[in-house]
């Protein structure tokens, strides 16, 4: 094995990334807001500037200030209390999208304002990067692993994900990262990392697909491989702090999303056969788009965009799925 080629190449992918995070106007660059980043923005700025998943009136400004237009298309949701009745405080809002990439994000906001959400993508992907080439390289020669390595990423749709707000390419990564420290062991059973060739990295695996679940659910399936691996191998041990690793992680972010708005689901909403999960534009002709941008503008100027099914019938589709799945 020849770490040194991936790791120049790691190297010379986060030198070219961060250095264009951290140098561009992102609002006038990337041309404004795209499909759900208004929501990660608000929460990447209230969790780095305020310290909270809240919505508030100086989450809106703030906005305003990098995007003229608004937020648009953010998503919100009335809080509830956990007993599952409103929330005594009707002013009280939250955000309708998961908060562990903003969170993640949050210390670069912090030292590079918006620029930090890209930063954080920068140094993602040249982590993808490494961990391909050095899972590669335990079995195939630097030069091809060099070259499968960039493919990973670069040949595919990745490189786009790195100008966006929004958690797609920290999902890849992540998984990708689980996956590594999984099966690293299987192609490279002797080296340093002793912990990467036990069970410590098998439950690290766990963890992080935790977070991939908090991220978004569907993920959960991907913790189903490991452990029906390592029941196969009969690795008890390793198969019981692997899925107690996943679910410890999974629940605090769940549980972190009850004690902020009450609800689980940051995705749906329904109170009393009320829909508590609302989406906003700006409106036309001076008229309020968001909560509390005028005196008296709340949650009703929204539009309904609760999720509260798992969608079974648009993802098993007869006339999609196999096509997609393939």
């Amino acid at each position: 094995m020849n770490p040194r080629p991936g790791l120049i190449a790691a190297a010379m992918v986060f030198a070219l990334y961060g250095g264009i995070a951290v140098s561009i106007d992102v609002p006038q660059t990337t041309f404004g807001i795209h499909s759900d980043e208004a929501t990660y923005y608000l929460l990447g700025h209230s969790i780095a500037e305020d310290g909270d998943l809240e919505y508030r009136r100086e989450d809106l400004l703030r906005a305003f200030k990098e995007y003229p237009g608004g937020p648009s298309g953010v998503f919100l949701k009335k809080g509830q209390t956990i007993g599952g009745q409103p929330d005594p405080d009707p002013n009280r809002l939250y955000y309708g999208k998961a908060f562990v990439y903003p969170l993640f994000a949050a210390p670069f906001i912090k030292i590079f304002g918006t620029n930090g959400f890209l930063l954080l993508n920068a140094l993602l992907k040249p982590a993808v990067v490494l961990a391909a080439y050095a899972f590669l390289n335990a079995r195939s020669p630097a030069a091809v692993s060099l070259v499968f390595s960039l493919a990973f990423v670069f040949a595919t749709v990745v490189p786009a994900y790195a100008f966006w707000i929004a958690p797609e390419l920290f999902n890849f990564a992540l998984g990708t990262l689980a996956y590594f420290c999984w099966l690293y062991k299987e192609v490279a059973p002797a080296g340093r990392a002793k912990w990467l060739r036990d069970w410590r990295s098998d439950v690290a695996a766990g963890a992080i697909l935790g977070l991939l679940m908090f991220s978004k659910i569907t993920n959960a399936l991907l913790v189903l491989p490991i452990v029906l691996w390592l029941l196969w191998k009969r690795r008890w041990k390793a198969a019981l702090l692997t899925s107690a690793a996943f679910w410890i992680v999974a629940l605090a972010f769940f549980g972190t999303n009850v004690a902020s708005s009450g609800d689980w689901n940051y995705q749906g909403g329904q109170i009393n056969g009320e829909t508590t999960r609302n989406t906003f534009y700006p409106r036309p002709h001076g008229q309020p788009g968001y909560p509390f941008e005028q005196p008296g503008a709340g949650f009703e100027v929204g539009q309904e965009k609760a999720r509260n099914d798992g969608l079974a019938e648009v993802i098993f589709d007869p006339q999609v799925f196999l096509t997609n799945l393939r």
